[in-house]
């Protein structure tokens, strides 16, 4: 990389003494041109001539000079986050076919070749995008459903805060991911794996509940499979609405009326994460 700015940077003072050589031939033909009542005069353009053409020297040295050592900073790479994020936002609005390197650098405006820092190849980045999803939405449904509770209707409760507040479960994601998972048969095996893991969780905090295996098993798929429909059809409620139904819904699910002060305490912490 040096040798190269090395040969750039003499072409460019070769062009540079040519320059000069040709702003003292004109002055020469300037002399010869004009008749110059002094030597003295004649002095006074030499000097100008001389002195106009080291400073067009200077400048272009001290540019072609800047250029090289910027040709030695750090190209900007973005982050691994950064890659990955964009990632997400071109598989929910556009399917994991628009999930390419060259459209990923476009839209973050950085150069193809900073995706490799982080990622060896596009297929490690849908691994990355996929672990996302299960970190984040049957992780997160997971541990809702393993949180204490007095009684099963406080537990749905517990549970539904997933399908209300998007930084604990991101319905667009599932959906991506679902519809990724049609053609891709080892990330449907996963989503399957996912899906079961949910209907188990569920599942089993119905049986802690004293509800027997089989309805426990019943009413935990009835839920998982609810909430699919909702993201798969892509449900558009208002949001006084889909509060009100939540009660239904967990009434609904459990064979029992929630009790007002488990309603007020969904209510006080829908609008504390709001």
């Amino acid at each position: 990389m040096a040798g190269r700015h090395n040969a750039v940077f003499q072409r460019q003072m070769l062009e540079l003494i040519g320059l000069e050589q040709g702003i003292f031939c004109h002055q020469g033909h300037l002399a010869n041109k004009f008749f110059f009542s002094s030597a003295r005069q004649a002095k006074h353009l030499d000097t100008y001539v001389t002195s106009k053409a080291c400073r067009i020297i200077d400048m272009c040295v001290k540019k072609s000079m800047l250029g090289a050592m910027n040709a030695h900073l750090p190209r900007p790479r973005g982050s691994k986050e950064l890659w990955l994020n964009a990632a997400y936002d071109l598989l929910i609005s556009d399917g994991i076919d628009a999930v390419k390197v060259m459209p990923l650098a476009k839209s973050l405006n950085l150069t193809r070749t900073g995706f490799y820092w982080f990622f060896k190849d596009i297929a490690e980045l849908h691994a990355a995008m996929i672990e996302m999803w299960e970190n984040k939405n049957t992780g997160t449904l997971v541990d809702r459903c393993d949180r204490g509770a007095s009684n099963i209707c406080e537990a749905l409760f517990n549970l539904m805060d997933c399908w209300l507040n998007p930084v604990l479960f991101d319905a667009p994601l599932d959906l991506a991911i679902r519809n990724w998972a049609r053609n891709d048969a080892e990330l449907q095996y996963r989503v399957n794996e996912a899906d079961r893991q949910r209907i188990a969780s569920v599942s089993n905090m119905f049986a802690r509940h004293g509800f027997s295996p089989e309805q426990a098993e019943v009413r935990g798929m009835t839920v998982i499979y609810t909430q699919i429909g909702y993201i798969s059809m892509e449900i558009k409620e208002d949001v006084a609405d889909r509060y009100a139904r939540v009660q239904q819904y967990v009434e609904l699910f459990a064979g029992v009326r929630p009790s007002g002060c488990d309603v007020e305490k969904f209510l006080l912490r829908q609008q504390a994460l709001a």
